[in-house]
């Protein structure tokens, strides 16, 4: 009887020191920046932040990643998708930064100022559109999988699009649509998650 109670926790404990491979996709279905100029500005930029719901994945290593999107657009823009693993509570935000600070009133007026830990995300990918193009198959950045690792941890991702200004005055009641967001990931997670099986067990 020992014995077998001494093979079980040998099996248990390599159970604990294995690791599965997942396959996991994120969706998102819409993501929308309306955009607007302003006069007698030096730097302009716009974000829409958006809050992702994920599943709870402790423990993890994102071995491959690649995002499918297409991005519809009023005009010729270059843009920027980002990630952050914390952001605001509303399911979207719209920022702005904008200098020098007496010409941004209107601005302000329909945008929050941008919080620096937002300006500062890791992005996830680049590109530029003029009308609609699809993107395929696009490899994200080293720095943003590990904020998505991150991210798992927490139940949720928050995808920030950027654009900015050519010229202060470029932008007049025109927008940028991410359509079809989806992330593929290849996850290797640990099984410690079965670590509370030993005291019950034992």
């Amino acid at each position: 009887m020992r014995l077998k109670k001494i093979f079980y926790m040998f099996g248990v404990l390599l159970l604990l020191s294995c690791t599965v491979d997942i396959d996991y996709s994120l969706y998102e279905k819409r993501i929308d920046l309306p955009l607007m100029g302003a006069q007698s500005v030096v730097s302009l930029n716009f974000y829409a932040v958006k809050k992702v719901p994920l599943e709870v994945l402790k423990d993890l290593v994102i071995q491959d990643a690649y995002f499918n999107f297409t991005a519809t657009s009023t005009k010729d823009m270059n843009f920027k998708i980002m990630v952050q693993d914390t952001g605001p509570s509303d399911d979207l935000t719209l920022y702005a930064t904008c200098s020098p600070e007496y010409a941004c009133t209107g601005i302000y007026a329909v945008y929050k100022k941008t919080p620096d830990y937002i300006i500062q995300s890791p992005v996830l990918i680049s590109g530029s559109v003029n009308g609609r193009r699809d993107f395929e198959h696009v490899v994200p950045e080293p720095e943003a999988i590990t904020k998505i690792e991150n991210a798992f941890s927490k139940g949720t991702v928050w995808v920030v699009v950027n654009v900015s200004t050519p010229s202060p005055l470029y932008f007049n009641n025109d927008s940028l649509h991410i359509q079809d967001l989806e992330g593929i990931f290849k996850v290797q997670k640990k099984m410690s998650s079965f670590s509370g099986l030993i005291g019950g067990v034992f």
